[in-house]
């Protein structure tokens, strides 16, 4: 009998989350900048905002710093993480920034079925992709899009390979062009207008990362977003697979010439580090339900 599908664990045991005040993270002073913009203006709007994944809450250490109380008290923020440690973080520390209103949940990302009948301005979805089983990450996606508000947009960032200090035992993370390729073949049935879906790529000193933003008002699905989820989601699934086999085969390539070759250098012993735990990783998402 052949090796049966399993579920994978909602959380990965070497999961991490940074709660620091004094460190201010690029992905934040950015994010920040963009709520100073939308928050902003003549005639300054509310932004209802739901952050997956939320950690510890380490985005609103930048938050208070920069925003002040009247800007601030025109978010109503709604944050989901996996991990009771986590939650009760960002609860405190959202609070402490005294929002519109604080909704913090305990709940899995890969089914969102508690937020059903809402909407949101704002989806965000940081540093955790990778976290997620890579065959769920197209339908934690598609779900954050189909909470968008007509005006609304997604963001999603992260690493395009762990700090090699901080690998974690089942993580996989996704490249700038796997991610974009993911995504657009997720939208493609919900006609997408050119730049409905944006990627980028930033360079720091200890990984490199990627950023994706997803503009609900340039998807013109021909039908309710429920009503296509099948369509989307198997879309997906060839191009998730697709991507899973070529990244099994560099993983493969790479650990047969150490294993021929050795590790001479300190790069290639960290090469060799990284490829062993990708391929656990791969081995696990081949295997997923």
């Amino acid at each position: 009998m052949g090796k049966q599908p399993t579920k994978p664990p909602e959380i990965i045991a070497a999961s991490d989350a940074v709660s620091d005040g004094s460190r201010d993270l690029a992905q934040h002073q950015a994010f920040v900048m963009w709520l100073q913009d939308h928050l902003g203006g003549i005639q300054p709007a509310p932004l209802s905002w739901l952050d997956l994944g939320c950690g510890k809450g380490q985005v609103f250490f930048a938050i208070e710093k920069n925003l002040d109380l009247s800007t601030r008290g025109r978010i109503a923020y709604v944050g989901v993480d996996g991990s009771t440690e986590h939650t009760a973080a960002t609860e405190t520390r959202a609070l402490a920034c005294r929002l519109k209103s604080v909704d913090v949940r305990r709940a899995s990302l890969t089914n969102l079925s508690s937020l059903r009948g809402q909407s949101f301005d704002l989806v965000t979805i940081i540093n955790t992709c990778h976290e997620i089983p890579p065959k769920a990450l197209a339908g934690l996606l598609f779900d954050s899009i189909a909470l968008l508000a007509p005006e609304g947009r997604l963001l999603a960032y992260d690493m395009e390979q762990l700090p090699k200090d901080a690998l974690e035992l089942g993580a996989l993370t996704w490249s700038r062009p796997e991610i974009d390729e993911l995504t657009k073949a997720l939208v493609a049935t919900m006609s997408p207008a050119d730049g409905a879906v944006a990627t980028g790529t930033w360079n720091h000193h200890s990984c490199t990362a990627w950023n994706m933003w997803v503009r609900r008002s340039q998807l013109k699905p021909p039908k309710p977003l429920a009503e296509l989820r099948q369509t989307c989601l198997e879309s997906a699934a060839k191009v998730t697979n697709q991507i899973l086999e070529r990244r099994l085969k560099s993983v493969r390539d790479t650990l047969e010439v150490l294993t021929t070759h050795g590790a001479a250098t300190a790069n290639e012993l960290v090469d060799m580090q990284r490829s062993l735990h990708d391929l656990w990783a791969l081995d696990r998402a081949r295997n997923e339900l």
